[in-house]
C-alpha cells in the first residue's frame, strides 16, 4: 500500500514510532532474517482507509545497533573539546548559562518598562503643520549650537506627486531652483520629523547627504518633543544596525540588548495599504521607476563629487561616532 515501503530505515525499539505490536515483533530477530510481521492497524488510524484492517509488514534486519554513553572523563573532555579537564568545561557551561540568563532578564526587565509606559501612554494626534513648524523650531534651536544652519527656513511643502514618489522610495526632495524642501506625504508618520529637517538642512547649504542625515538626527533629539525625537533614532537606526553588523559576529550580536520589536514596525517607508494603493494607481511598474531613480540619483551624487553614491548617507555612523566620542558617550 501507498507509504507501506522503505528501506534503510533505522527504527529504535521502545519508541513506538510505528504501529502497536511492530517493534515487538522485531525482538530476537538477528542480522539478515526476515519476518513477517501480523498486525492490525489501530481503529483510530490517521488514514481512515487503513484504520481497523489486518496487515502484513515484512521486514528484513540489516543491522542492530546499541547507543553507548562514554564515560566522561578529563581525557574525554580534552579529546573532544577545548577544554583540558570537566570542571573547566563545566566552568564554562556555568559561566554561559549565567550570562544569557542576565542578558534574558535585563530584556526582560526592560520589554516589562516599555509596555508598561505604553500602556498608559497618551496618545497625541499631530497636525501636519504643526509638524512642519515644530521641524523649523527644531531646525533653529540647532542653529545655535551650528551657526551654519541659523536664520530663517521656509515653510516646507508636501510634494503634489507623491505616490510617484514613493515608487522611487523617496521621502523628501530638495528642489536648489526653487529653494524648496518638499517631503513625501505618504510616507510612514515616523519618518515626518526627521525627512523634513534634513530637506531643511539642505537649504542651508548642507550639501552631502550623511550631513544632512546627521543634522536632522541632532535636530529631533534635542526637541523637547518624545515622537520627534523617537523619529530622530529611527532615522539613524538602519545605518547603525547595519554598520555593526558588519563588525561583529551573530553571536556576539544576540548577547547586546535586544531592540524591541516595536522599533522595527516603525522603521518602514510605507504602511502596506499605502503601497497597495500606489501600485493599484500605478502608470509605471515600481520596479523600473525605482531603478531609473536610483541610477539618476547615483549619478547626480557621482557629478557633484560624492564618490560613493548613495552609500554616503550611510557614513552618518561616522558622524555619530566622532560626535558622541568627543562628548565622552558611547
Amino acid at each position: 500500500f501507498e507509504g507501506g515501503t522503505a528501506e534503510g530505515y533505522d527504527l529504535e525499539l521502545g519508541s513506538n514510532t510505528f504501529i502497536d505490536g511492530f517493534e515487538n515483533g522485531l525482538m530476537g530477530v538477528n542480522i539478515g532474517e526476515t519476518v513477517d510481521l501480523n498486525l492490525t492497524f489501530p481503529a483510530d488510524y490517521y488514514n481512515t482507509e487503513y484504520a481497523g484492517k489486518a496487515v502484513v509488514f515484512e521486514v528484513t534486519v540489516n543491522g542492530i545497533y546499541q547507543t553507548v554513553e562514554p564515560e566522561v572523563t578529563d581525557e574525554f573532555v580534552a579529546e573532544k573539546t577545548d577544554f583540558d579537564s570537566i570542571q573547566a568545561y563545566k566552568d564554562d557551561i556555568r559561566s554561559s548559562m549565567e550570562e544569557s540568563n542576565e542578558s534574558t532578564a535585563k530584556n526582560t526587565r526592560r520589554t516589562n518598562i516599555w509596555t508598561e509606559i505604553i500602556s498608559k501612554a497618551a496618545v497625541k494626534k499631530y497636525d501636519e503643520e504643526e509638524v512642519k513648524r515644530e521641524c523649523i523650531n527644531a531646525m533653529t534651536q540647532l542653529g545655535k549650537e551650528y551657526p551654519q544652519l541659523s536664520g530663517y527656513y521656509p515653510n516646507p511643502k508636501k510634494l503634489y506627486f507623491s505616490k510617484f514618489v514613493s515608487q522611487q522610495s523617496l521621502l523628501g526632495i530638495f528642489f536648489p531652483f526653487s529653494m524648496e524642501a518638499n517631503y513625501n506625504g505618504l510616507m510612514y508618520a515616523s519618518n515626518y520629523p526627521s525627512t523634513i529637517c534634513h530637506e531643511l538642512s539642505h537649504l542651508k547649504g548642507v550639501i552631502l547627504e550623511d550631513e544632512a542625515n546627521f543634522y536632522a538626527y541632532l535636530a529631533c533629539i534635542q526637541s523637547e518633543d518624545l515622537f520627534f525625537q523617537y523619529s530622530g533614532y529611527l532615522s539613524v537606526f538602519y545605518y547603525v544596525e547595519n554598520d555593526l553588523l558588519s563588525h561583529i559576529s551573530q553571536e556576539e550580536y544576540q548577547t547586546l540588548t535586544q531592540v524591541a520589536s516595536y522599533v522595527y514596525q516603525d522603521d518602514i517607508f510605507l504602511k502596506e495599504e499605502t503601497w497597495e494603493e500606489i501600485e493599484k494607481e500605478a502608470i509605471l511598474d515600481t520596479e523600473t521607476v525605482e531603478e531609473v531613480s536610483d541610477t539618476l540619483t547615483e549619478k547626480s551624487l557621482n557629478l557633484n563629487g560624492v564618490e560613493d553614491g548613495m552609500n554616503s548617507y550611510s557614513r552618518v555612523v561616522k558622524l555619530l561616532l566622532a560626535y558622541y566620542g568627543d562628548r565622552g558617550r558611547k
